[in-house]
């Protein structure tokens, strides 16, 4: 094939673009740039000139023996498998995203766990409408499985579907790019962020900052929504213009988190306040911790809450402190840095689940609350792991594995019976 191509190249040239310098002087420092005049890409020289390249480069590789049939191989095997992402339960019910072989496009379905039976809530192919496409990019659903809150495409619109009639609720709410933060236990409202409405004068960048996280209840209409956390709405908490909003309910307490993320940066600012005391902007958030104790993650049980933090400890650890009378200076370990990597952790009714990484495979370890030794729940096959799923009132969790030669399944462990039972959400490839 090599060969081939080389000889092609030799009867036919590329099309040769031509070079105008242009040279600009930063600070002294003279730089040319010889293909400046590409930038105007509206150029009918340009133009020209990228159609023969195309035309070219189409002429070579169609002249390759066996092309066109290892590439209808190829697609086969690209597409032989489906595909499951976004896995969560509630009530009773599997939430997921799944894409088909041939699909561009990933669909949300629901689960019955006890029955089986799956339907189809949103395919976003009858969403694409007048040329503008649709996807789903996020799912929430409500902590008793009887709503799901999703939302798609270039600007997120946050949509409500009552999963019992398959029917959407009236609201939408615009601007809800990162959507759903977390549902209450009443099952009726939820948390979510929502970003600016740009003015007339405003920048484009202005959309994005100073976003704040919004209380809404169903029925309500949103631009009447209070928000609860964010920049300027209490001068206990302190934002930065790009920092992100986040409130998170902790199902089975009374517990609120309030969460700060800072950019593209791994550690996160922790508020918190109990979920009886929301109160709108006058919210009373208490400060957990900062930047500086390098915490990337975070869970609760009961009263006591879970850190995984890398301070002093490369290869991270878990601490615990009390909400009630919180001391993160003082934590106690619960997790000591090891050889493995500890990459996320989830809190369940019977124990914490930490994720691992040791040396490239993926590991899940069950901590009892009670302080007896921990486990290694028993994955079927050596991978990675790439997604746990755990409810603080539900023992257990739910794990997404796979390998270079075993194809990625769903798995939920079971600790009375210390067994991972296949939920079969997608045949083998």
């Amino acid at each position: 094939l090599l060969l081939l191509a080389s000889f092609v190249s030799a009867q036919q040239k590329p099309p040769v673009a031509p070079v105008r310098p242009v040279t600009d002087d930063y600070y002294g420092n003279k730089v040319t740039d010889p293909y400046r005049w590409m930038e105007n890409t509206k150029d009918p020289e340009f133009q020209s000139w990228a159609k023969a390249q195309a035309t070219y480069t189409q002429d070579v590789l169609q002249s390759l023996p066996g092309r066109d049939k290892l590439l209808k191989r190829i697609a086969e095997l690209d597409n032989a498998g489906v595909q499951i992402s976004s896995l969560q339960s509630f009530g009773g019910r599997y939430f997921y995203l799944k894409t088909m072989p041939g699909d561009t496009n990933r669909k949300l379905y629901v689960r019955d766990a006890k029955t089986g039976k799956e339907t189809l809530l949103v395919d976003p192919e009858k969403l694409t409408k007048d040329n503008i496409h649709f996807s789903v990019d996020y799912i929430s659903p409500s902590l008793d499985g009887r709503h799901v809150a999703y939302g798609g495409s270039e600007e997120s619109v946050l949509h409500i579907m009552d999963v019992d009639t398959v029917k959407e609720l009236p609201e939408t709410i615009s601007r809800a790019n990162f959507g759903v933060t977390s549902w209450r236990p009443d099952n009726r409202s939820f948390f979510y962020v929502r970003l600016n409405k740009l003015g007339p004068n405003d920048p484009p960048t202005a959309k994005y900052s100073r976003a704040l996280n919004y209380l809404h209840k169903l029925g309500a209409d949103p631009d009447k929504d209070e928000p609860v956390f964010g920049f300027g709405l209490s001068p206990q908490v302190q934002f930065a213009d790009a920092d992100f909003a986040i409130v998170a309910y902790v199902p089975g307490t009374d517990w609120l988190g309030g969460i700060i993320a800072h950019g593209v940066r791994n550690e996160i600012t922790i508020y918190y306040t109990r979920l009886s005391e929301v109160n709108g902007p006058k919210t009373p958030w208490r400060k957990l911790l900062d930047v500086d104790a390098d915490v990337t993650n975070a869970d609760v049980h009961g009263d006591d809450i879970y850190l995984l933090s890398h301070h002093n400890a490369s290869r991270y650890q878990v601490l615990r402190t009390s909400l009630k009378k919180p001391d993160v200076a003082h934590a106690q370990v619960v997790v000591p840095a090891s050889e493995p990597v500890l990459r996320d952790l989830k809190a369940a009714s019977d124990a914490l689940y930490v994720q691992q990484l040791d040396g490239g495979i993926g590991r899940v370890l069950r901590v009892p609350y009670s302080g007896g030794k921990a486990q290694q729940v028993p994955l079927p096959f050596e991978g990675a792991v790439d997604e746990l799923f755990a409810d603080q009132r539900e023992p257990g969790v739910i794990l997404r594995t796979e390998s270079w030669t075993k194809p990625r399944v769903a798995l939920a462990y079971d600790p009375k019976t210390n067994q991972l039972t296949d939920l079969k959400l997608a045949p083998p490839p």
